[in-house]
């Protein structure tokens, strides 16, 4: 799973967008080790660019807040939030907005929090959907580190009577 999230990201650093992401474009191969290969990429090209073809919209995995046809790194967000739901939970049919209940012990409790809440962020409105670092995170078997806020250290006692109050100031001469 996190090697699909990480060959869109390299191919959105690339400047790309997918578009047809489906059950049917996305080949898995296990040996000699994990890889995911892309099939059918006449929708790749470059952002903002017009593809080859006519853009095809695989049922049941098109963005529900874009246009038909139209293809951005936000809809592939979307797209990749489809793959991890329907894979995790063995589904077809799961989208973001709905429950997402990931088979028993496929993640363990800390992935499992970190994927659901992107989850639900990607049913979010566009522009607000989970970047494709914090999915490869959320799904990573790495522990995270929680970072908390220095507090800055107690201002300095002031001596007020060195400040307020009449005092003997003295006298500068300017002629000398």
């Amino acid at each position: 799973m996190v090697a699909v999230v990480e060959l869109f990201q390299w191919l959105h650093a690339l400047g790309l967008v997918v578009g047809d992401v489906s059950q049917a474009n996305v080949l898995w191969a296990v040996r000699p080790g994990p890889a995911p290969y892309l099939l059918d990429c006449d929708g790749v090209r470059l952002v903002g660019r017009p593809p080859v073809l006519e853009q095809a919209d695989t049922p049941d995995w098109h963005d529900p807040l874009a246009a038909p046809g139209a293809v951005t790194v936000d809809s592939d967000r979307y797209k990749v939030a489809l793959v991890v739901g329907r894979v995790l939970s063995q589904d077809a049919y799961v989208a973001p907005g709905k429950p997402l209940r990931p088979l028993p012990g496929v993640l363990d409790d800390r992935r499992e929090i970190a994927v659901t809440a992107l989850w639900e962020q990607a049913a979010g409105p566009r522009g607000g959907r989970p970047h494709l670092g914090q999915w490869r995170t959320a799904l990573a078997g790495r522990d995270t580190i929680k970072l908390i806020a220095a507090e800055p250290e107690p201002k300095p006692a002031v001596d007020r009577t060195k400040f307020d109050g009449p005092r003997s100031r003295g006298r500068i001469s300017l002629r000398d």
